[in-house]
C-alpha cells in the first residue's frame, strides 16, 4: 500500500512547476538510458531518474501514508524512488524490489527512532526526512545491487556526508522540502555506487565522535551514551 500511495502521490505533482524543472534538468544531463521517468517515458541514469521521482513523490505532500508517524520521517519518499529507479536498471523482480523497500524502511526508521520525536525538525531545525532517508534510500539501492554487509556499512558511511536538509522551508513554503526528497534519494543511490567501486566510507558513521547523531542530536544521543 505504501508503494501505491507514493505512486500515487508521484504521478500527481506530474504537472508542479518544480517537476519541470527536475526533469528538464536531468534531460539535458544526457548520460546511459537505465531507468525510465515516470510519466515522460525518458531513459535516464538511474541516479537521475531517483532525483526526479523523489521530487515528484515529496511536491505535493500526499505521501501521508508512508509517514513514519513516531519519528515524523517520511520513508516512502526517500526510498521508494531510489528503489524503482535501481530496480529498473538491474531489472529486479517485483518480491525483491519490495524487500529492498522494507529495508529502506527500516534503516530510515530506526534511525530517527534513536531519538525523541521532533527532535531533529523542530529542536535542530534539520529536515529529519532528508537526512535520515538518505540512509534508507542506500539500503534500497544496495540491496538491489547485491551489495554484501561490508559494501553496505560503507554505503552508510558515505551517507553521513551527504545527509543535509534545512527546516528553514517552513518560513516561505519554498520548494526545498520537496528538493530534499530528490537529494535523499539520488545520494543514497551515489552512495550505494561509490562503495560497490570500492570508496571507502566510516563503519562510524553514526555513533563515532564526530557521527551522525553528534552533528544532529549531540545533546540527546550524549545523555544516552
Amino acid at each position: 500500500m505504501s508503494l501505491l500511495d507514493t505512486i500515487g502521490a508521484m504521478l500527481s505533482a506530474w504537472e508542479e512547476p518544480s517537476t519541470g524543472i527536475a526533469v528538464s534538468l536531468v534531460r539535458r544531463q544526457g548520460g546511459h538510458p537505465e531507468s525510465t521517468i515516470m510519466v515522460a517515458g525518458d531513459r535516464v541514469p538511474a541516479l537521475e531518474a531517483a532525483f526526479c521521482h523523489g521530487m515528484m513523490a515529496h511536491a505535493n505532500e500526499m505521501d501521508n501514508h508512508t509517514n513514519h508517524r513516531r519519528s515524523l520521517n517520511h520513508p516512502g519518499v526517500t526510498v521508494i524512488p531510489p528503489a524503482l529507479a535501481v530496480g529498473d536498471k538491474v531489472r529486479s523482480r517485483g518480491a525483491d524490489a519490495l524487500l529492498a523497500i522494507i529495508l529502506g524502511y527500516e534503516v530510515s526508521g530506526r534511525l530517527s527512532l534513536a531519538v525523541e520525536p521532533g527532535w531533529f525538525n523542530y529542536r535542530r531545525g534539520f529536515h529529519e526526512t532528508a537526512i535520515c532517508g538518505v540512509f534508507g534510500a542506500c539500503a534500497a539501492a544496495g540491496k538491489l545491487m547485491g551489495l554484501d554487509a561490508e559494501h553496505l556499512a560503507t554505503g552508510f558511511g558515505i551517507c553521513g556526508s551527504m545527509a543535509a536538509g534545512s527546516y528553514e522551508f517552513k518560513s516561505s513554503g519554498a520548494w526545498t522540502k520537496r528538493l530534499h526528497a530528490a537529494h535523499a534519494s539520488r545520494s543514497g543511490v551515489l552512495a550505494a555506487y561509490l562503495a560497490a567501486e570500492g570508496f571507502s566510507g566510516p563503519h562510524t558513521v553514526l555513533e563515532g565522535k564526530a557521527g551522525f547523531y553528534h552533528c544532529y542530536a549531540v545533546s540527546v544521543w550524549a545523555s544516552r551514551h
